[in-house]
């Protein structure tokens, strides 16, 4: 659980970022990278547990 409460708020930060802030397009691109990968690694948490 800790593992998956440290994902959502790594997801919830970048979202944070992206919605407070000026990017360039690389660095929005990034950001959005960076939370598809936490969102899957938290389904495959997910899926792990659930069987």
């Amino acid at each position: 659980v800790d593992e998956i409460q440290s994902m959502n708020r790594t997801v919830f930060l970048l979202i944070e970022d992206l919605a407070t802030c000026e990017f360039s397009e690389d660095a929005f691109v990034s950001i959005l990278s960076q939370i598809q990968d936490n969102v899957d690694k938290l389904g495959f948490i997910c899926d792990a547990k659930m069987g």
